[in-house]
């Protein structure tokens, strides 16, 4: 069931609605507004835009199209996941008004050395800190992080979200839904074991990891590491190390809340500036 806003009653005249998977979501994207704006890119955004989060991507995009049944102004932003180019283009040109972000998602603006130490209040910001988290988010822990992205990225090319499902066509309930026959029952059990039969997989995986490895280096954090988990198990343990304990959600308010980016993230200008293009 879609968390459907009531757009209507939100929205007031001259708003543009935009609807967001998660409520961490809409902090980072105001930092990123008020970057914009302090740097001359756009004005008064926040008297324009409305955000709402909703959960999930697909509860997104059926905002949007309700919203559009209605002939409301929403749009929809949701993380890129493990999409290809090809699977983003068409899914943007399904929703008319739904936009992809440019990285994994929204974490993957919080992990890379250079966009943490940016996003540090202007007292942190040491050569020491730099060399440290230069380090420490560099090396072994990218490449560890890359294999991951890699496996996350070749399960979803062959479907193993599908594969997974409790309804539907997925495994087992395809098979268990209603009596088949043997035929259909082989046919089915043949089409998982190729789907996901292990040996091809692994050799996907690791021209996947090959494939990652030879990226640049500032693409390995925006499109080949699952920034939620990286954030939480190797940026903010290093953090506490520098400066003492906080939560998740400390670092998160301390990095982009209290000390919004010196600039908006130029892979994400062009998406703000169509949302803010009315």
């Amino acid at each position: 069931m879609a968390k459907q806003i009531n757009w209507a009653q939100r929205l007031r005249p001259g708003v543009r609605g935009v609807a967001v998977e998660g409520t961490t979501d809409i902090p980072m994207l105001t930092a990123f507004l008020n970057a914009g704006e302090a740097s001359g890119l756009w004005t008064s955004w926040a008297t324009r835009l409305q955000f709402e989060a909703v959960d999930k991507n697909q509860h997104v995009i059926e905002n949007v199209q309700q919203a559009s049944n209605e002939n409301l102004d929403v749009w929809g932003l949701i993380d890129r996941d493990w999409q290809t180019d090809i699977e983003v283009a068409e899914r943007e040109a399904n929703t008319a008004r739904l936009r992809v972000l440019p990285r994994v998602m929204i974490e993957n603006y919080l992990i890379a050395p250079s966009d943490v130490f940016e996003f540090l209040p202007p007292s942190k910001r040491t050569q020491t800190v730099k060399t440290q988290l230069d380090a420490g988010l560099s090396g072994s822990s990218v490449d560890d992080w890359l294999r991951n992205g890699a496996l996350w990225a070749v399960m979803h090319e062959n479907n193993a979200g599908e594969f997974c499902r409790e309804r539907g066509s997925g495994y087992p309930s395809r098979a268990l839904a209603k009596p088949e026959h043997d035929d259909v029952i082989q046919a089915l059990l043949q089409g998982w074991y190729a789907q996901l039969e292990p040996e091809q997989i692994m050799i996907k995986y690791h021209q996947k990891q090959a494939a990652f490895r030879a990226l640049p280096p500032v693409n390995w954090y925006a499109r080949g590491i699952y920034g939620k988990s990286f954030f939480a198990q190797i940026v903010v343990p290093l953090l506490n190390r520098l400066f003492g304990q906080r939560s998740e959600g400390q670092w998160r308010s301390e990095l982009y809340i209290e000390q919004p980016p010196a600039q908006c993230p130029s892979d994400i200008q062009p998406i703000l500036l169509e949302l803010l293009d009315f």
